[in-house]
């Protein structure tokens, strides 16, 4: 068994750790390794810390929208060529029909004062049920 010397780490030091960390000096300085989402200035990589901070961000992020943004694929029946809609809690973001081979399209959206939603149709007669989806936002 050798006895690691202070000469023989100095030797490694020198031929082998060295060496290595003076190659990677040039490919990246690591004095332009920033640990945090602040720095705006041109030159600076982040540190591979960030990227789990980011990604914790997104998650929340996309956590939240699960809260406000409800989708959903619903039938409505036509009295005219008009429909309504209402969903206590949210607005209305958006219409639209599920079907792209129908001869019916949304026309026009309007929202009466009691809250419910009239969505104006092209193309269809009383009584015609119409598969829509639709996109809520929770006030």
């Amino acid at each position: 068994m050798k006895v690691i010397t202070t000469n023989r780490l100095n030797r490694f030091w020198k031929n082998g750790v060295l060496p290595i960390k003076n190659a990677l000096a040039t490919k990246l300085n690591t004095s332009s390794v920033v640990n945090n989402l602040l720095t705006t200035a041109a030159g600076y990589a982040l540190d591979a810390r960030q990227g789990k901070a980011l990604d914790d961000k997104i998650t929340a992020l996309n956590g939240k929208l699960n809260d406000i943004v409800l989708s959903e694929e619903i039938a409505v029946t036509t009295n005219g060529n008009w429909a309504t809609l209402n969903k206590p809690g949210y607005k209305l973001a958006s219409v639209y029909t599920v079907r792209a081979d129908s001869s019916y399209y949304v026309k026009g959206i309007n929202r009466r004062t009691d809250g419910l939603y009239i969505i104006v149709f092209d193309g269809v007669n009383t009584n015609t049920s119409i598969p829509i989806s639709v996109l809520w936002i929770k006030l």
